[in-house]
Order: C-alpha cells, then structure tokens, then sequence
C-alpha cells in the first residue's frame, strides 16, 4: 500500500476499479468481437466471390473462347452494377492477355480491399482467368459499428452491475465500516479529552485501523493506570492495615494505663478530702475522660473508615435518651452559665430498636459542641417523633445561641478534622471529628443530618431517623453496692491481669466491694490456679505473656473440673468487634473494655453472680 492510498476513500478505489475493468472489459469484449465478425464477413464475401466467379465461368465461356469483347464487356457492366463493393473487374484469355477491364486495380498494400483471382476451367481445359478487386470500406465501417454498440452494452452493463455492486458495498460493508469508525474515534476521544484527536487518512480501512491503534494504545494506557491503581490500593491496603494496626497498639497501650488512673482517681474521690484535693482530682478526671473520648472518637473513624463499624440492634427508651443526654451535659452547661432546656411531644415511655449508645454519641457530641459554642444564653434539645404502625419518625434539633458558622465553611463542616475555624481548636478545644462521626453514624443508621447557621446568632443541627417500633423489655432489678455482698462467704473472683498497676486498682476494688480476689500474671498462672480452686467468676485480660486470654479460657473449659461453667469476662484494653467476636468464641461469656469505671465493673459481675 503506498502512501497515496491513505489519502482515497475505499468508495473511490472501488469506483476507479470499478472503470479499469470497465473499460478493458470492453475494449476486449470489443476487439474479440471484431475479430469474431471481420472472419464471419471475409468469409461470407469468400463465399460470394467463388460463387460470382462460378456464374461468370458459366456465362462467359463461349464468350471467352471466341473473345467476344462487346459481349465480355456487357457482362461485365451488369455485374459492376450488381455488385457496387466491385472497384475492379478484369478478364483475361489464356495466355493472361487482358480481354476487358473495368475499373482501377488497387495498390497491393491496400488494406481496404481484397484481390480475388481464378482460372476459367471447362472439360479440363483452362480458357482463361478472370480477376475482382472488392472494396472491404462498406464491410470494416459495418464492424466498427458492430464492435462499438458491442463496447457500449458491455460498458453499460458492466456500470449497472458495478452500481448495484457499491451500493451493496455501502450498505453492508462501507457505512458500517464508517459506523464503526466514528464509534472507535468517539471512544478514543472520550478518552483523551486532554487533546484533539485528528485522523490523518481518508481511507475508511486505514481511518478504521488508526482509530483501532489509538484504542490499543488507550487500552495500553489503561491497563498501565490499572496496574498503577491496583499497586496504589495494594500500598493503602496496607497503609491502612498498618493504621489499623497502630491504632489498636496505642489504644491497647493508651487503655491499660488509663484503666488504672481512672481507677485510682475513683479511689480517691470516694476519701475525705479538702477543697483543694477535689479539684485537684476533678480535673484530673475530667482530663482523663477527655483523652479517653478522642482515643474513642479516633478509634471510630478508623472503624467507619475501614467499613467494620456494626451498630447494635437492641430495645431501649428513646425518653431516656433524651433525659441522659441533658443530665450528662448539665453541669457543663452550669459551669458556662448556659441554660440547657430539653423538650418532647411525648410523655410517656417510648420503646424502639437501634443502638441507644450510639445515638446518645450523637446527641452529645451535638449538644456538648452547641455548649462549647456558646457563650451566653440557652441551648435547646427538642425531640418531636410521629409513631406509625411499625416505625417511629423521630427528629432531634438541637439549638443553641452561640458564634454561629459562616455560610462558606457550612459545606465542609462535616468533614473529618474540621472546625469552622481553625483557631477554634485552641480556645475552645475538640479535635474536629464529632461531627465527622456523628454524619457518619446518622448515615449507618440511614438518618440524615442538616444544619442551618448564621455567624454571632446561632446554629440549628437536625436528626432525622426512622426506628423500628417495639415492646418494653422485662425490667432488671437496679444494681447497688449493698446488693453484691451475699449471706455466707464472700465469692472468690480470678483475676488475670498482667498489669502490676491494673492488678492493684481492680483487686482493691474488688475487696471493697466485698469479694474474695486471687490474681494470676498470665494464662498459665490461671490454668493453674483453676485445678484446685472453684471460682463464682473469672475476670480475663487478652493479651499477656507466655499465654494469652483466648488460649487460657480454652484450656479452662477443656478442663473437667470445677470451672467448666465459670462465667469468664474478658476484661481487656482490646476495642475492635474481632477481639469480642473471638472472646466469645473461645469460651467466654462477656466483654468489659478498659478502662471500666467502678460502676460499669459492678453492673457486670452482680449480672453474672446474681
């Protein structure tokens, strides 16, 4: 194919082959035809001279032998005028001697006429020859004309048939080839939107192998940025599993040491102390619970993040929730001189299923933040909810009369680590991932949440969600220090912690609630101590050395012994959903998270042990 193919449409080669065959069709078609035709006539003329030559013969013999001349010429006359292609007549005696004449004989390189000769034979003898000269003018105009009508069906017939051939050919063949040219030429530049894609040929088959060697080229390309893309996800897989990783490490490593200070500030605060002390410890508390709530928030972001947050689905009193929230935040709202009001359009009792700590996260991220924001006036948290046969609407506004939110920050105010301001972060603290987490628990929940907001007049958030309607659970006995204590000995707990600080603050807890404590350092050390001793409850630690919890409750309830049926609780700074999957799974019977404050470690053991 040379370079000037590209630049003819494949219509244009056809119909330029469609002429070439055309014409030397024709031209073929005609010269055979001419051929065919000039030795039919020469051979009929042939034919006619031998037969004008046999009545001649037949005429003129007496006129021959006897040399009558005026007759020889009469005769001679009548045939020239019958035979007008007759230019020459001549008749000669035997010696060859001419007798009549007629006409002009033709140059013998003439090659529009034929020379006929023959003898004049009777019984044997030759009297003489007679000689015609025709003209073949008539005959080979006759042929041309013949060859050209020959020349013009085969043209046309030819063009017809070539016609019906291209239009067939465009249908079939060309407009599909064009139809799936645009379509591979529109694909390539969907794909290289960057830059104008201009086709160089005007031949359908090569426009059609160029827009083929772009596609290549961008599949190429693609499966490149794919390889990229998959080597991308593969590096924030593990990024992210590395995150993931870290995090449970440093809240394991953060946990522990906070199980104990909260455990020894409680210890504390339950002593005579002055003024000066209670502050001291107030701080320190409030400090603590700080810093365990960010760990917390971080801790759920990561979960959100990586898609392994599962929200609880159990029955609880929404009229609680309300209540809880408002009694948690009062006395931050006291401290602020901020009047928090809470308002229903019910009063009594309403049970629905979803997950009450997680929607209480919500409300009190909401509230705590209209109260941090707020400088003077109130805050309102309103609930109003529409019961219906099987679901309940419920909506949560929460008002406040604080600095408000500028209108350009309100698009990114649900963003992870932001605030409406970032010099926020310093005078009012927080670490911007409240509301972050609060959208993204609302939308789990398949809620929604808005905000309406302007700068130095307020900021007014709404939850909507739709929750399932059900029964009221059968009450439980409320749990106090007095109940736990029993008539007779005291129940002997195991305590499994490798924690020399979290040993001291539990067991001191413990005691005083009344309660025989043994401890072990390790899974081995329990194992051990459970041979011999029948314990009412095992509190578990997960991770120690030389044996883990998880092996530890294994090799406890495999044992045939006096604790098959111990309630064991795991007790553990460990905070992913796997962790209290797996507990369960090897035998234990609850999870309690560290740090545990008192009341939480004692709701948990009058529950197993009462």
């Amino acid at each position: 194919m040379t370079k000037l193919d590209k630049y003819f449409p494949l219509w244009s080669k056809i119909l330029f082959a469609t002429l070439c065959i055309t014409i030397v069709t024709s031209l073929a078609a005609g010269e055979l035809a001419r051929r065919f035709e000039y030795n039919y006539l020469t051979n009929n003329l042939t034919s006619q001279i031998q037969q004008t030559f046999n009545l001649l013969s037949a005429t003129t013999i007496d006129s021959l032998i006897t040399e009558d001349i005026p007759l020889l010429e009469t005769i001679m006359l009548q045939i020239s005028s019958n035979y007008p292609d007759i230019e020459f007549f001549a008749i000669y005696n035997e010696l060859q001697t001419v007798l009549v004449t007629w006409g002009a004989l033709p140059a013998e390189d003439s090659l529009q006429h034929q020379v006929f000769q023959q003898p004049v034979i009777f019984g044997g003898e030759t009297f003489g020859y007679m000689k015609i000269a025709v003209s073949t003018a008539r005959l080979q105009d006759d042929i041309t004309k013949h060859v050209n009508l020959i020349r013009l069906l085969i043209a046309l017939i030819l063009l017809c048939l070539a016609l019906a051939i291209s239009l067939f050919l465009h249908s079939s063949v060309l407009k599909p080839i064009t139809n799936i040219n645009k379509r591979l030429l529109h694909l390539s530049q969907l794909h290289h939107t960057d830059e104008q894609i201009i086709l160089v040929s005007t031949n359908e088959l090569d426009r059609l192998n160029e827009s083929v060697d772009l596609i290549q080229a961008f599949t190429h390309k693609q499966k490149q940025r794919e390889q990229q893309l998959h080597a991308a996800k593969e590096q924030a897989i593990n990024a992210n599993t590395t995150k993931s990783t870290f995090l449970a490490t440093m809240s394991h490593e953060i946990r522990n040491p906070m199980h104990a200070i909260l455990g020894a500030l409680s210890l504390i605060d339950k002593s005579e102390m002055n003024t000066e002390q209670q502050h001291f410890i107030d701080t320190s508390l409030k400090s603590a619970h700080i810093l365990l709530g960010l760990l917390n928030n971080i801790l759920d972001m990561s979960k959100i993040e990586a898609g392994k947050l599962q929200l609880e689905h159990r029955p609880f009193n929404i009229q609680e929730i309300l209540q809880g929230v408002t009694s948690v935040l009062e006395p931050l709202a006291q401290q602020k001189q901020i009047i928090l009001n809470h308002a229903s359009n019910i009063e009594s009792p309403l049970w629905l299923l979803g997950d009450d700590n997680r929607l209480t996260q919500i409300l009190i991220n909401l509230a705590n933040n209209a109260i941090k924001f707020t400088l003077q006036g109130q805050v309102n948290v309103m609930m109003n909810v529409v019961k219906e046969s099987n679901y309940t609407q419920v909506c949560f506004t929460i008002k406040d009369s604080g600095i408000g939110i500028s209108e350009h920050k309100l698009s990114h105010i649900f963003d992870d680590f932001v605030q409406s301001d970032s010099s926020f972060s310093r005078e009012y603290g927080g670490s911007g991932l409240g509301l972050a987490i609060s959208k993204q628990l609302i939308t789990l929940m398949k809620g929604t949440i808005t905000v309406t907001s302007q700068l130095n007049k307020g900021s007014e958030f709404r939850v909507k969600l739709k929750l399932e309607n059900t029964m009221a659970p059968v009450a439980e006995k409320p749990v106090s220090q007095t109940q736990v204590v029993r008539e007779g000995p005291p129940p002997r707990l195991l305590l499994v912690e490798d924690n020399k600080a979290n040993q001291f603050i539990t067991k001191t807890i413990l005691q005083r609630a009344g309660y025989t404590v043994d401890v072990a350092g390790n899974g081995l050390l329990a194992i051990a101590a459970c041979e011999n001793q029948h314990y009412q409850l095992i509190l578990m630690d997960l991770q120690m050395p030389e044996m883990d919890g998880f092996d530890a409750t294994k090799g406890i309830r495999q044992m045939s012994n006096i604790n098959i049926n111990t309630p064991i609780i795991a007790m553990t700074a460990n905070a992913t959903t796997e962790d209290r999957e797996n507990t369960l799974a090897v035998g234990m019977n609850d999870f309690l998270m560290k740090p545990a404050s008192e009341d939480q470690l004692m709701k948990k053991i009058h529950h197993w042990l009462h």
